[in-house]
């Protein structure tokens, strides 16, 4: 009896000395079977709670990246509302608000910089997601042979060979007025107002350049009267300041509309809208040349095959400049020796954009179609590597020349198999492509052909499958990011990624280098500062979600972990209590069964002791 307990306190005094050196007060399941499998369960929950708040704090850590930048966007944009404010004021010339526009073109392009190049763990924050939006449908009434859309994408323009129908996006205004005749060329200003060129032939019409006022609802005449089908080709720079045409009408260097004698030679002309007052350097180029002419109306760039009577073997591209004192700096910008080129663009710092299929630069032997960007000094850079005849429709450059929006159905980047109409954009800043769109259905955007993208490529109309207008807002869509903080599908807190495309309109198109513009600038500016506001004002919400998350994660953990700690952790008082009770035990069953061992030789000795006596 006293061995077995003996025995078996030597088996609890093991388990004391085990508990006491592991410091746990269940080793295996044996220990308590029940006890490990709670203590388990809550260990589990400790770690997730842990790395849940780990998670918090990488979600902290990108919110505030993107809220550090957006608070710098938002110091720019008070600085570009302060320009803009200047620019507006009556008292400054053309060529102190083409100065006060440089700053400002400075600061459109660090915002576009900083929205395309912040990123957390290689993702950008600004970039949102692909849009899929469906378009508002408008009916016109006729057979839509064209669309136009205004830089700001406000204002859209429908029309068929002799009829236009404008519409206002914001205040569903429409106007509707007659051509008169078929014209070959239309634009359409950010204040809804038409400006066109009569078809230049006998049959049609006489081929003056005309101008149908949105508001007062009236048709004027901005080129001579007296000299039919001699207009070629025009545009007008995006402040509205300039207009630039071709014309075989003999305008005089320095006079108006009415100082026309008769007609020659295809000749440059650029107009100050304002006086009225016609410039030319008098050199002749050739007829129906495409034209482009800058934000402010300081640059000009033309499709010739010649400047007076220096004659090209191709049609190449060819620039100058315009002050009040003239046009100045004719020259030739390419040498491609075999024409295909196709110009989008000049900016304010004379730099083109143009698509060529040519190898202008050795990047291009295999003659895919290629963007190109032309420098002031004529140094040309290939802009993309497409690496496929790819086809390109509804291609726009906004105003600052920082990015390319176009329409295709070829896939550019890898994000297109499936062959349908989508939206790309080309960052001229970041040199990146993106597809903006994921449409899914080739009827979504029809007719591409026919499309026309506003200035910031956050707006397409086009012409629907039964002849209506299609009219799509474009801006990104809102991406939700799920911060992973709990345990299963309960366990997320989502935050969004906003694109700064659907926060700020006019990106790349604002310009304050005329008093229009710059009072225009200045409201979008107004209202672009609302939004940065309401943005930061999410983040600063979801930061504020976060942090109360962490911390009550932070406390789930500790108490969970102490519950976990009481089930599977040796009470070190109790088992040292335990060891010195055991001990003593121990040491008592000892000596007992010393004493029971020595009870044989007792009675041994007392038998010896008691035997007979000689």
């Amino acid at each position: 009896m006293v061995q077995r307990k003996l025995a078996q306190g030597s088996q609890a005094l093991g388990n004391v000395f085990e508990r006491l050196s592991t410091g746990q007060r269940i080793n295996r399941a044996a220990d308590d079977a029940a006890g490990l499998a709670v203590a388990a369960d809550l260990s589990s929950r400790a770690t997730i709670f842990r790395r849940g708040s780990l998670n918090i704090s990488d979600a902290v850590s990108m919110l505030s990246i993107k809220d550090g930048a957006l608070e710098q966007v938002g110091v720019m944009l008070t600085r570009m509302q302060e320009l803009a404010q200047q620019a507006a004021n009556g008292s400054l010339g053309a060529g102190q608000r083409q100065s006060l526009d440089r700053e400002f073109a400075a600061l459109n392009d660090e915002i576009l910089r900083i929205t395309s190049s912040t990123k957390f763990n290689d993702r950008q924050l600004f970039a949102g997601a692909q849009s899929v939006s469906t378009p508002s449908t408008f009916s016109t009434g006729f057979s839509i042979g064209d669309t136009v859309t205004s830089s700001n994408g406000q204002f859209v323009l429908a029309r068929d060979a002799a009829n236009a129908r404008i519409y206002d996006m914001e205040s569903g205004t429409i106007k509707t007025f007659s051509f008169g005749a078929n014209p070959e060329n239309v634009i359409l200003d950010d204040s809804g107002n038409v400006i066109f060129q009569e078809a230049g032939s006998a049959f049609f019409g006489d081929g003056r350049l005309r101008r149908y006022d949105f508001e007062a609802e009236e048709l004027t005449t901005l080129t001579n009267e007296a000299n039919p089908d001699t207009l070629k080709n025009f545009s007008i720079s995006a402040d509205g300041s300039t207009l630039a045409f071709t014309s075989s009408t003999n305008y005089t260097d320095g006079g108006t509309i009415d100082s026309a004698s008769g007609t020659g030679g295809v000749r440059l002309y650029v107009m100050d809208l304002a006086s009225g007052v016609i410039r030319t350097s008098g050199e002749e180029v050739t007829a129906g040349a495409d034209i482009a002419i800058s934000a402010d109306g300081s640059k000009v760039a033309l499709e010739s095959s010649q400047i007076g009577g220096d004659s090209f073997a191709q049609t190449e591209i060819i620039s100058a400049s315009f002050s009040s004192n003239g046009i100045s700096n004719f020259q030739r910008r390419t040498n491609s020796g075999a024409g295909d080129l196709v110009l989008h663009s000049i900016n304010n710092n004379g730099e083109l954009i143009l698509e060529s299929s040519r190898d202008l630069t050795g990047e291009n032997a295999a003659g895919s179609s290629q963007f190109f960007r032309v420098t002031s000094d004529n140094s040309t850079t290939q802009l993309t590597q497409f690496d496929g005849n790819f086809t390109f429709n509804g291609t726009v450059v906004d105003a600052r020349g920082s990015a390319i929006y176009l329409i295709s159905r070829d896939d550019l980047i890898g994000e297109n198999s499936a062959g349908r109409n989508q939206l790309f954009s080309i960052d001229l800043i970041s040199g990146e492509t993106k597809q903006l769109t994921n449409y899914s259905d080739t009827q979504v955007i029809t007719s591409p052909v026919l499309a026309s993208i506003s200035g910031d490529g956050r707006f397409i109309s086009t012409r629907g499958a039964a002849q209506e207008l299609n009219y799509f807002n474009i801006s990104p869509a809102t991406e939700n990011v799920d911060f992973e903080v709990g345990m299963g599908s309960l366990g997320g807190i989502s935050a969004t990624l906003e694109s700064i495309r659907t926060s700020l309109s006019g990106l790349g198109t604002l310009i304050i280098s005329s008093e229009d513009s710059a009072r225009f600038a200045l409201n979008v500016l107004g209202n672009n500062l609302d939004s940065l506001n309401t943005v930061r004002g999410r983040i600063g919400a979801s930061l504020s979600r976060l942090s109360t998350a962490q911390s009550l994660l932070d406390s789930q953990s500790l108490e969970i972990e102490a519950a976990a700690s009481r089930i599977r952790d040796a009470d070190i008082a109790s088992e040292s209590a335990e060891l010195v009770r055991i001990g003593i035990q121990q040491s008592a069953a000892a000596a007992v069964l010393a004493q029971a061992n020595q009870q044989p030789a007792l009675v041994l000795e007392l038998l010896g002791t008691s035997g007979p006596q000689n």
